[in-house]
């Protein structure tokens, strides 16, 4: 198992958490009317850290969706269905693909297509 400082996990968590919060961006493209969420945070320096893990899904604490961000300190989910509320959180992992704990949970919710303001 993976394992951080709490100091460190804290500055990680709390660097996504806010630059999610300050860069929050959302896009109505194509014919599709999805949303998508741009996620930053500040990089992890402890030796060991391989990547980040963002994981997300419609229920509290329950998953349903991750994907690698690999080595990079942002990534943008895209696909999200309109009118939904969605569930963030993310994980350092290793070498080995050992996850660090979960980070705090950032709630997202995607806001109804409105047609009337369609390209």
């Amino acid at each position: 198992m993976f394992s951080l400082s709490r100091i460190q996990l804290r500055r990680f968590f709390l660097s996504l958490v806010l630059s999610f919060i300050i860069s929050l961006l959302f896009f109505l493209t194509g014919s599709a009317h999805s949303a998508q969420m741009a996620l930053a945070w500040g990089p992890n320096n402890e030796p060991g850290v391989a990547g980040y893990r963002i994981y997300y899904g419609l229920l509290m604490d329950q998953y349903s969706s991750s994907v690698d961000a690999s080595n990079r300190t942002s990534y943008t989910l895209s696909s999200l269905e309109d009118g939904k509320t969605y569930y963030v959180a993310a994980t350092a992992y290793d070498q080995y693909g050992g996850d660090s704990d979960f980070s705090d949970e950032v709630i997202f919710n995607v806001p109804p297509f409105d047609k009337r303001h369609s390209c």
